[in-house]
């Protein structure tokens, strides 16, 4: 496999880790 293809599949769950953090807190809040 690419290393940069590994790269950006890790950046892509990273962000998703965040939203779905945000989108928890969100539930939380309402």
């Amino acid at each position: 496999m690419n290393r940069t293809i590994i790269y950006k599949k890790m950046q892509k769950t990273k962000t998703n880790h965040k939203k779905f953090k945000k989108e928890k807190k969100w539930h939380l809040e309402n």
